[in-house]
């Protein structure tokens, strides 16, 4: 989820993006050694600092690389220690209703399939680094290494795995847009193509590639034990106790280098990688969001003109007398309101699109940056501003996730009912004469209009609908 070009860590030569010089200094103290400097790819430097209170071996350059501390600068503790965690808490509720909601039988469509699949993806995205971040931030364990046995974890639970879920996600709301629009654009084709059995087989699709495209960045590093001494590593000595009469305790810190093949060929590597991420990932589907969310809203539009015209079709029928031909009015009243009701579904899902547009498209920005300066070497924003937007960014996508569950309740009655319908008892006889009185209310595909009904071209968004909510 966070934007890291350099493959994990911050931006800062401990993996720290803004820690202040001296802070670095007492960080990577290796006696006689040269420290690598992993802040990007493309660069070469190295640096060099004395004194230890570790011993380490070099690396595939003959570097030697510090034990691995998070990164931190002042906005991290707030925002990954504590707002992240209440908006992510916030998502698993929210998301777990949705998901109660949306399995219902009455509830079962092929569009209620792929909102369920982004309620999933979008809780895991949020949740997987939440005990990393509880530690390290919210329990002010940053100062400390991390632990040797945690730190291929701490990796895949704060960037590589999250990264799979996000991905998902930016795919399955395309695939909700473009469900949507063939449904409103073929309705014949959507109700064909667009059943539960081949979204199902969609989202799994989506989840294999989103997979595949991240399964290198478990490859990229290896890891080593560090032995550290505690008192170095807190900084703590016993009052009118001298450091060095100090008892040593050791607890194995993490040191980790590139695998030998990325190291060989790392600014290929991280080239291809990062381009690649940038374009299919955060640049291809935003584009088709945009251009999906902009055919849809035409066609709404277009859909409530023809409902005008419709209207007063009708009205004037009417007022031409019972001999008047009434052909395909008869069903007026009952498609002009499921027309309606389709209309609303797609303008939710209008906005649910475009909130994932907000988020994703400022991030695209940000990731395209950092590949940039990384590629062609130059400096366009500097390391503290870029570690302090990506964190900004971070939050604003958590705040958006749980605004799904507040948009289908604002928007669809059904949603609605049968979200009161989780907290309600009701005995059986009342259901069925319920379900006998109100039936289009119970059913998930809105009926077509009565056979050489002339007018059912004008309608024929609502027999179209899948009607989700």
């Amino acid at each position: 989820m966070a934007v890291r070009y350099d493959g994990g860590e911050g931006g800062g030569e401990d993996g720290s993006a803004a820690r202040t010089p001296d802070e670095l200094d007492s960080l990577l103290v290796v006696s006689g050694a040269v420290a690598c400097n992993r802040s990007s790819f493309s660069s070469s430097s190295v640096r060099r600092v004395a004194g230890a209170p570790w011993s380490v071996s070099p690396g595939h350059d003959g570097c030697v690389s510090p034990p691995y501390v998070v990164e931190l600068n002042q906005f991290t503790v707030p925002i990954y220690g504590y707002v992240s965690p209440l908006f992510v808490l916030l998502t698993i509720v929210t998301n777990c209703l949705v998901c109660l909601v949306l399995v219902r039988r009455n509830m079962r469509s092929p569009t209620n399939t792929i909102l369920v699949a982004m309620a999933i993806s979008d809780t895991l995205t949020g949740a997987l680094p939440i005990p990393c971040f509880v530690y390290f931030y919210a329990l002010r364990h940053h100062d400390d290494y991390v632990l040797y046995e945690w730190c291929f974890a701490y990796h895949c639970l704060t960037d590589y795995v999250p990264t799979i879920f996000h991905t998902a996600s930016i795919w399955l709301t395309v695939a909700l847009a473009a469900q949507r629009y063939v449904y409103v654009r073929r309705s014949t084709v959507g109700k064909r193509l667009c059943t539960i059995a081949n979204i199902v087989k969609v989202v799994v699709a989506v989840y294999l590639c989103a997979v595949a495209s991240q399964l290198c960045r478990f490859a990229e590093y290896q890891y080593f034990p560090v032995p550290v001494r505690v008192d170095h590593q807190r900084g703590i000595v016993a009052a009118g106790v001298s450091e060095e009469a100090a008892v040593a305790v050791y607890r194995n810190a993490c040191q980790y280098d590139f695998s030998p093949l990325i190291y060989r060929y790392q600014h290929l590597y991280f080239n291809l990688y990062y381009w690649f991420r940038v374009v299919f990932i955060h640049l291809v589907p935003c584009a088709a969001l945009v251009m999906l969310n902009s055919a849809l809203i035409l066609m709404m539009r277009s859909a409530q003109k023809r409902r005008g015209a419709l209207l007063l079709h009708s009205t004037a029928a009417a007022g031409a007398g019972a001999g008047a031909p009434t052909t395909g009015v008869g069903c007026g009243g009952d498609c002009a309101a499921r027309a309606i009701e389709s209309n609303t579904t797609t303008l939710m899902l209008v906005i649910v699109v475009g909130v994932t547009l907000l988020v994703e498209l400022p991030l695209a920005f940000l990731l395209i940056v950092n590949i940039t300066e990384n590629t062609f070497d130059v400096e366009l924003l500097d390391q503290g501003t870029s570690y302090s937007a990506s964190l900004f960014l971070n939050m604003f996508t958590l705040i958006s996730y749980p605004l799904n569950f507040f948009i289908y309740c604002g928007m669809s009655h059904q949603f609605r009912r049968t979200f009161r319908g989780l907290f309600e008892r009701e005995s059986p006889t009342g259901a069925a004469n319920h379900r006998q009185t109100d039936p289009q209310k119970y059913q998930s595909i809105a009926a077509p209009p009565p056979p050489g009904a002339k007018n059912a071209r004008v309608v024929g968004s609502c027999a179209a609908s899948d009607t989700l909510l």
